[in-house]
């Protein structure tokens, strides 16, 4: 199922995380642990990205990445390209976030 479907969809929470996990090569586990690699940053923001555009609340998407729902916010300022949704354009670039 690809990243459209579920967001029209407005879908489980998990499912999302899973497909944003998959289009960076990670698991659902590397996004929602503490880990703090920039390349699973990325995916992270990516997907804090994702399930805001499907609506979730900051609060929410926290509970989701076991994050706190200012981290969120700060994740989404933060990480303009990644908002615009450019994630995967900076993996294969190769930029540090």
């Amino acid at each position: 199922m690809t990243l459209d479907e579920l967001r029209a969809r407005a879908t489980n929470p998990g499912e999302v995380i899973a497909a944003v996990a998959e289009r960076h090569g990670l698991t659902s586990a590397d996004l929602i642990g503490p880990c703090r690699n920039s390349e699973i940053v990325t995916a992270r923001c990516a997907a804090m990205y994702e399930l805001r555009w499907a609506g979730f609340s900051l609060p929410a998407i926290g509970r989701f990445l076991k994050k706190d729902h200012s981290t969120v916010m700060y994740a989404l300022r933060k990480f303009p390209p990644i908002v615009r949704g450019n994630s995967r354009a900076l993996v294969e670039a190769g930029a540090g976030l």
